[in-house]
């Protein structure tokens, strides 16, 4: 099994944590975004949007964070794929919230503090406090986004949240406490493996 992957992509860093807490063995293949791989003509084969991570296993491919949690659960590790049907449901539901919300706030604000790139700081931020707002109260009396275990949810959730403070976001204990506990949880999972700095 191949990972193609990139060290400071949160979305990438997805798959390589639920690789981790599944305990899979892979190779990870480090794709050059600097110098334009994502752009060649081999990476455009395997996602024609240009963008990691993609996993290949054997004669499959899958391109996008969302769909290699997905394959891996369902695949190698059913324990993070809950079998209720409505609790699968708000796992699909946290997974929009990581489209409809982190993505354009707290993954947002990161990719214009560390990589400058050229977005509306203010309105990503905004999105940003909502979603981490949103987050604490959902999070309160729960251990886990779905259910009472940890979930792909709560995987595709994690990395920009902890990441937070890349795009000028604090994460005060005072003010996120459930958030910030949650954390922690899932830190303390056996296999965890944090991102690169």
């Amino acid at each position: 099994m191949k990972l193609y992957d990139f060290p400071l992509s949160g979305n990438a860093y997805k798959a390589r944590l639920m690789l981790a807490l599944a305990g899979i063995d892979y190779h990870s293949q480090v794709v050059n975004l600097g110098a334009g791989e994502q752009r060649s003509a081999d990476f455009l084969k395997l996602n024609p949007a240009g963008q990691v991570p993609v996993l290949q296993d054997g004669d499959t491919v899958v391109a996008g964070s969302r769909g290699i949690l997905e394959y891996l659960a369902g695949r190698y590790a059913p324990e993070y794929l809950p079998e209720d049907t409505a609790e699968r449901a708000q796992v699909v539901e946290w997974l929009c919230f990581v489209a409809a919300r982190i993505d354009p706030g707290l993954s947002t604000t990161r990719l214009i503090k560390l990589f400058n790139a050229e977005r509306d700081y203010a309105a990503a931020e905004a999105v940003a406090l909502a979603s981490l707002l949103e987050l604490e109260e959902r999070l309160c009396g729960r251990e886990w986004l779905v259910g009472a275990a940890p979930s792909i949810a709560d995987i595709a959730v994690y990395p920009y949240v902890r990441h937070a403070e890349d795009g000028d976001i604090a994460l005060d204990a005072h003010q996120y406490p459930n958030v910030c506990a949650w954390l922690l949880r899932l830190e303390s999972l056996p296999g965890y493996v944090a991102m690169a700095a």
